[in-house]
């Protein structure tokens, strides 16, 4: 989903026009757990990300709304 499509979304739901966050997704080809052990980590940006919608609550409050998508 697009950071528009996310955006007009959030509007028709909340009547607000919301702040967009977005973080890639990430793998680590080395290491899980192992960083803070001080071994090696090797992360990776991958092609998925994760984005957030949110503005004040005013009138009209709601919780989280989410969308799955299918495996790859």
């Amino acid at each position: 989903m697009t950071s528009a499509e996310l955006t007009r979304r959030f509007e028709d739901s909340f009547g607000s026009k919301p702040r967009i966050f977005c973080a890639p997704g990430r793998v680590n080809l080395l290491g899980e757990h192992t960083d803070y052990n001080d071994g090696f980590v090797m992360p990776c940006a991958i092609g998925f990300s994760t984005r957030v919608a949110i503005s004040p609550a005013g009138q009209k409050a709601g919780g989280p709304i989410g969308r799955v998508f299918g495996a790859v």
